[in-house]
């Protein structure tokens, strides 16, 4: 089963009407205004000179007010992929959705991201690139990620815990600084 996509995405910031801190949670989570066991986390990936030869690519992850909450890595290493700001885009989804939530009684994971391919591909394209056993009928870039996603949603599926998407404008993500960061990140070091 592929999340939703919110209805009313990109024309506002969801701290500005649906989601307020709770920093009684450890750590602080933004949660729905009116479901506790709603969360929001902001995905972000970045690439810089995308496209070149010299290309660094990270990913950031926010899954809270607090400092805690807040993650910045590189995009890994392969050698049959480039890196590129769509692949940090969905590693950044991946380790967002991987976040160990069940203890904390989550039932609901809100992914906002600016974007459109990761959103629109997770809960409308996916639908046509893939089949209904998960075999894929539409060859696109990025599969190897694509099913990594999917694998993530449905193993939070089968704990409880449902995926959405809310699409935003690059200004409300917060967590642009830090994709930007883990593009920046040391290779030799992180390697």
């Amino acid at each position: 089963m592929a999340p939703t996509l919110l209805a009313g995405t990109y024309r506002s910031n969801p701290l500005e009407y649906a989601f307020v801190p709770n920093h009684s949670r450890n750590p602080a989570r933004w949660e729905c205004t009116h479901d506790d066991r709603r969360i929001l986390i902001f995905t972000d990936g970045a690439a810089p000179n995308n496209g070149r030869p010299n290309v660094r690519a990270g990913c950031g992850v926010v899954a809270g007010p607090s400092p805690d909450s807040r993650y910045a890595f590189p995009l890994e290493y392969d050698d049959f992929h480039q890196l590129a700001s769509n692949r940090a885009e969905l590693r950044a989804v991946e380790a967002a959705i991987k976040l160990d939530l069940k203890k904390e009684g989550i039932k609901t994971i809100v992914i906002a991201t600016d974007s459109e391919y990761v959103a629109k591909g997770a809960t409308e394209w996916i639908r046509v690139w893939r089949d209904g056993t998960g075999r894929w009928v539409v060859r696109r870039e990025n599969m190897d990620l694509w099913d990594r996603l999917m694998k993530a949603i449905e193993d939070k599926e089968r704990e409880g815990i449902h995926v959405q998407f809310y699409l935003i404008d690059r200004k409300w993500n917060q967590a642009d600084p830090y994709a930007k960061a883990g593009a920046d990140y040391d290779r030799d070091y992180c390697q």
